[in-house]
Order: structure tokens, then sequence, then C-alpha cells
């Protein structure tokens, strides 16, 4: 509790910490208000294809290998504040969006492997002001990380007899967003309107081509989320609570028996961040951070076997792809007056889709998968 306004004792305090984006009205002395967003995001992508016959002579093992990295990270913010004697409005939007999507094409004894991270970052602050003291800040955090290994051995046999046992792939994707929001207030003289905004998209595209005798068995499963919100108001102060848990898993089994593969890997990350904040009687001290890291892995192997026989047997092998994405935000808002309104309303929508994609020449598999999650919270506080 600071005292900033007289010796009557009339004073007030604010502390508003958001990941979300934040519409606040204050009037009075002082306001410091804190918004924190921490986006974490991993993808991790495993094939291992194996396929093996032996009966006679040649060998062939891979000839080319590729390899492109590119990351490239952007990422915009934008706060702005404006200050009038009398009402405060703040509004706050946070937009993130993330996009990965992996192609795997396959061909003769050549293997290509290429992948893409694109994060860009830009922050832009103003403010205008009018009288007194407002402390804001806003951090935002996000880390992506992607692995990509990819181990193929292929071996083709030419017969008169064939004999195949398909494999099995299995393929994971889990997805967990959880936020938590904190809200007390107490009010001194006039009105405070408080709105939060978060909207978080996530799509995953993943694409896989084969040319010469194949076979792909793709093998889809999704749990869509979980979303649990708690919303308490008392007397003098609003404790708010909202948690946000969406987890998807995704289980793809792919089967490939012959030589060829070309796999292109493309993850592209954009998040912006709006802050805007109008304030009544104060100065404003505004600050804003963001980190973000992405690290990607690429990994490839490729053996490849030709043996031309009479008879022949091909047994295939069992390909795991795990894909798991964290993503947790936390906002917490303190206020304390004492005669008033405050309203407060709080949106989260979340949505993520997952897209995959297997398409052979000769042996034609297509398997397609989306989760969709959202969820809203809204809070009225009458006071």
């Amino acid at each position: 509790m600071i005292d900033s306004t007289s010796t009557t004792g009339t004073s007030s305090t604010m502390t508003s910490t958001a990941t979300a984006g934040m519409l606040t009205m204050i009037i009075t002395t002082s306001t410091i208000q804190t918004s924190t967003m921490a986006s974490i995001t991993t993808t991790t992508t495993m094939a291992m294809i194996t396929s093996t016959t032996t009966t006679q002579t040649s060998t062939i093992t891979t000839s080319t290998t590729t390899q492109t990295s590119t990351i490239i990270a952007s990422t915009a913010t934008t706060t702005t504040a404006m200050m009038t004697i009398s009402t405060t409005i703040q509004t706050s939007t946070i937009t993130a969006s993330t996009t990965a999507t992996t192609t795997a094409r396959m061909i003769t004894s050549t293997t290509t492997q290429t992948s893409t991270i694109i994060a860009s970052t830009a922050t832009t602050t103003t403010a205008m002001m009018t009288i007194s003291t407002t402390i804001q800040t806003s951090t935002f955090t996000a880390s992506a990380t992607t692995t990509t290994t990819a181990m193929m051995t292929a071996s083709t046999t030419t017969v008169t007899t064939t004999m195949m046992t398909t494999s099995t792939t299995t393929q994971t994707s889990a997805i967990i967003a959880s936020t938590t929001t904190t809200t007390t207030a107490m009010i001194t003289i006039t009105s405070t309107i408080q709105t939060s905004t978060i909207t978080a998209s996530t799509t995953t595209t993943t694409t896989a081509m084969m040319t010469i005798s194949a076979t792909t068995t793709t093998t889809a499963m999704m749990t869509i989320s979980t979303t649990t919100q708690t919303s308490t108001i008392v007397t003098r102060s609003t404790i708010q609570t909202s948690t946000i848990t969406t987890s998807a898993t995704t289980t793809t089994t792919a089967m490939i028996t012959i030589s060829t593969t070309i796999q292109t890997s493309t993850i592209t990350i954009s998040t912006t961040t709006t802050t805007t904040a109008m304030m009544t009687i104060s100065t404003t001290i505004q600050t804003s951070t963001f980190t973000a890291s992405a690290t990607t892995t690429t990994t490839a192997m490729m053996t490849a076997s030709t043996t031309a026989t009479t008879t022949a047997m091909m047994t295939t092998s069992t390909t795991t792809q795990t894909s798991t994405i964290t993503a947790s935000t936390t906002t917490s808002t303190t206020a304390m007056m004492t005669t008033s309104t405050i309203t407060e309303t709080s949106t989260m929508t979340s949505s993520t889709t997952i897209t995959e994609t297997s398409t052979m020449i000769n042996s034609f598999t297509t398997t397609s998968v989306s989760t969709t999650s959202t969820s809203s919270m809204t809070a009225t506080i009458p006071r």
C-alpha cells in the first residue's frame, strides 16, 4: 500500500502482472503494472525407416546428403500509454501464432534435408502522460526447440516371388497450455475497466512423398484439451484464477520399403505482442522485454542396398515420432482503491491445428489430423 496522494490517508496501489493482454482503467495517483508472457514450444520429429532384404550381390550406399538450416526470428511488440486527468483505460493484446511444416520426400540414393525456422521480434513503445506516477512493465519470453532425426535403411530386391511384412509407425504429439490468472481489486474513487485477451494458434503441417514402390501406414490419435477455469470474488478484494490445459496426442505409424528419400523440414514461428495503456494522473515508466530462442537439430542417416534374386522377403521397420508443445501463461493483477466500479473481462482463445499428409507413388496413403482447442473466461466484478 502506497500513500501517494495526501496526508489524509487516501492512498492506492495497483500491481498487475499479465501474460495475456489487459485493458485497465485507473484514476488516482500511482500505478504499477506488469505484463509477463512466457511461451515455450518444443517440437520433436523422429523418423526411422529400416528395410532389409538379404540375398545376393549388389550393394548401394547413399550418395548425396544436403542439409540446410535457416533460423529467422521476428517478434513485434507495440506498447502505447496515454494519460488524462480522470479516467484510465488500458488495453493489452497478445497474439501468438506458431506454424510448423515438415515435408519428407524420397528418391533413389539421394537425401536432401532442409530445416527452416523463422522467428521475428520487434518492440515499439509509445507513452503520453499527465501528472503523477505509473510503472508498467511488459515481458515476453518465447523459446522454440525443433529436433528432427531421420534414419533410413532401404534395400530393394527384384524377384519372382515376393513376401512383404509391413511395419509400425508411432507418432505422438502432446500440446499442453496452462494459464493462471489472479486478480485482486480494492478501489478508491473512480472506475476501473480491465480486459484481457489471449489468442494463441499453432499449426503443424507434415507432408511425406515417396517415389518407387513404397508402403506407408499412418495412424493418428488426437486428444483435445481440458480446460479448467475458476473465478472467485471477495468483498474488498477480487481473486480470479483461470487455468487452461490443452493436451493433444498424435500417433503416426509409417513404414517405407525401398530406397529413395528427400526430406524437408520447415518451421515458422512468429509472435506479435501489442500493449496499449491509457492512464489518468501520473508519470509513466514502461519497460518491454522480449527473449526468443530457437534451436533446430537435424540428423539424417541413409543406407540403401539393392539385390536381384529369385526369391525375396521384405520386412519393414518401426518409426516413432514424438512432438511435444508446452505453453504456460501466468497473469496476476492486484488493485487497491476505495469507492467505484471494477469491470474485468478475460478472454482466452487457444487453437492448435496439426495436419499430416503422406503421399506415395505406387502405394498411396493420406492422413490428415486437425485439433482445435478453444477456451474462454469472463469475470465481472461490480463494486
